[in-house]
């Protein structure tokens, strides 16, 4: 089996976090992006995948390069070709964006050396395209002050 690393863009605001929950709305599933990428993969491999996410996620946030892992039963396909194979099982607001093979005891959990997070403040009236991705405010603050 071969330990496939992905790096995973989504736009979160649909999304009720990262990690799969199964019954967290009244018995019911909720959209996770975890959720929807196994779904994927299981296309893919004919059987349930677990995906290894180097961290979770709170509901609505967004992602540009989120590290996740899983173990590939099927040797036969080239490392690259899981990128189009993948976003062809995927809701456009999942994009896998790499992939690479990593060694057998790697976990994009527990071998993460860094996290960065990033937030978005606009101060004036920003474009409805930029809705989803700013906070929204009106006034500007003094960043001088600490």
């Amino acid at each position: 089996m071969r330990n496939i690393l992905l790096t995973v863009s989504y736009d979160g605001t649909d999304f009720c976090g990262w990690q799969r929950q199964d019954k967290s709305d009244g018995g019911r599933p909720v959209r996770t992006v975890q959720g929807e990428i196994e779904k994927a993969l299981e296309k893919i491999h004919k059987e349930h995948v677990n995906l290894t996410g180097s961290g979770r996620t709170d509901s609505g946030v967004h992602a540009f390069a989120q590290a996740a892992n899983f173990y590939s039963p099927i040797d036969s396909i080239p490392v690259e070709k899981y990128i189009p194979a993948i976003n062809a099982f995927l809701p456009d607001d999942i994009r896998i964006v790499g992939s690479s093979e990593v060694a057998q005891d790697f976990s994009s959990r527990f071998s993460a050396t860094s996290r960065t997070y990033r937030y978005f403040i606009h101060t004036g009236n920003p474009f409805a395209s930029e809705m989803r991705f700013v906070w929204p405010i009106h006034h500007k603050p003094d960043i001088t002050v600490l």
